[in-house]
């Protein structure tokens, strides 16, 4: 029986059913992962999958097994039959076997991991849920390398920590039309500025509209709305857009909007920080871990947040408005590994996981390598205790003592892992 054509067949069918890897797992109550694997030609059907194989896809099990189908008229003869079912029950069992040789090669690796890793995980874990965050578990920690790490909008000033203080309208435009074209272009923009104006939008009774050509710029971005040039940004946008500004208007923690070429309106903000930002930074780049400000809000340079908020941009990475915007992306797709859930926006949960299973990485490793000197020194000196008869030594009082020492620096090693 060829294997990989018995897959071939397999997605074949599936295809001429309109089906997916999914919807036949489903149907089957397998996973999409092991109709993946047959029809890869990894792995067989088990034994007891084939008849319901057969009768979904309307073959038989035969045809199944022989990876085509057989016209009516054309003979097998018994034996080749008997073969095929010779073969699947003898290739199913090898790959149980093998199966349970990989689960038991594994679990002696785990039990030994499980050492190192248990108290020291539950240490961590203690303090992750006083912030609203959970690591997951050995796969997590293992992710937390070194490199660069996104600050976006939300992790500097959560909901809620920046609001609209004044509204300022210039020439004859409607304040309703001033805070919805800039409501409009912010939420457009899909920066930390969205929830603030969308309160405000509510509060004035104006309404949301179509924005089209958005084009983002350093400090701000412009966009088309029913068919007028919408600029929004800073003060220095609007200077580079050569869009005039009363004098006294030149404030860095406003954001301005020009509707077809004239000033309409300004907007005053008030960013309030939480005390625990500086100190995650601070955290994040002492466990080797560089942060990189991918801010969609144009107020959010590292000269307002170093001469404001007094934090270390000079340590921090700060890209072109282009890859800004890519890291950004809330559609941003990585490999799809879960490395931690937080449920709490802000930097400290983000730094407290990111930095937490860095640490827990580092502490799992020692505690192995504790584990492993551990257990040789024990080897060598029973091996030496019996080659000099010293049979009295060899109590399981003194074992317990022994193990019991080489528990200690375990005990310091998981309470190192949460004290940053």
């Amino acid at each position: 029986m060829d294997q990989v054509k018995l897959g071939a067949f397999v997605a074949q069918l599936r295809r001429e059913r309109g089906m997916t890897q999914k919807d036949l797992a489903e149907r089957l109550y397998i996973s999409d992962k092991a109709v993946s694997k047959w029809e890869r030609g990894l792995s067989l059907p088990d034994i007891a999958l084939l008849q319901p194989l057969a009768e979904l896809f309307g073959v038989s099990i035969t045809e199944l097994l022989s990876g085509r189908r057989i016209q009516p008229e054309e003979p097998m003869a018994v034996r080749d039959v008997d073969a095929l079912l010779s073969s699947a029950l003898h290739l199913t069992e090898e790959e149980r076997t093998i199966q349970r040789e990989h689960r038991r090669t594994w679990g002696r690796r785990y039990v030994l991991a499980l050492l190192a890793f248990a108290l020291p995980y539950q240490k961590l874990t203690q303090r992750l849920n006083r912030v609203g965050a959970v690591l997951a578990g050995w796969p997590g920690a293992a992710r937390c390398g070194q490199g660069g790490v996104i600050v976006s909008d939300l992790d500097l000033f959560p909901t809620g920590s920046v609001q609209v203080a004044q509204v300022k309208v210039f020439g004859s435009v409607p304040t309703e039309k001033a805070v919805g074209y800039t409501a409009s272009m912010l939420r457009a923009m899909a920066c930390g500025l969205t929830r603030p104006f969308h309160n405000l939008l509510r509060a004035q009774g104006a309404m949301y509209r179509d924005v089209s050509g958005l084009e983002w710029h350093e400090g701000g971005a412009s966009g088309v709305i029913r068919g007028k040039e919408v600029l929004v940004g800073t003060a220095a946008y609007m200077h580079l857009m050569e869009i005039p500004l009363p004098a006294g208007h030149n404030i860095k923690n406003a954001v301005f909007c020009a509707i077809g070429g004239q000033l309409s309106g300004m907007f005053l903000l008030q960013y309030a920080m939480d005390g625990g930002v500086t100190p995650s930074l601070s955290a994040l780049m002492a466990a080797g871990l560089s942060p990189v400000l991918a801010s969609r809000d144009p107020n959010l340079i590292p000269a307002l947040l170093e001469q404001k908020f007094k934090l270390p941009v000079d340590k921090m990475e700060f890209p072109p408005v282009g890859r800004r915007l890519e890291l950004s992306d809330p559609e941003l797709s990585g490999d799809g590994a879960l490395v931690a859930l937080l449920a709490r926006e802000g930097l400290g949960p983000y730094c407290d996981a990111l930095v937490g299973g860095r640490r827990l990485r580092f502490a799992t490793r020692l505690g192995l390598v504790f584990a492993l000197a551990g257990s040789v020194i024990g080897l060598c000196l029973t091996f030496y205790l019996t080659s000099i008869a010293a049979f009295g030594s060899l109590t399981v009082a003194n074992f317990l003592v022994f193990m019991g020492a080489w528990l200690v620096p375990q005990v310091l090693i998981a309470n190192w892992v949460n004290q940053f």
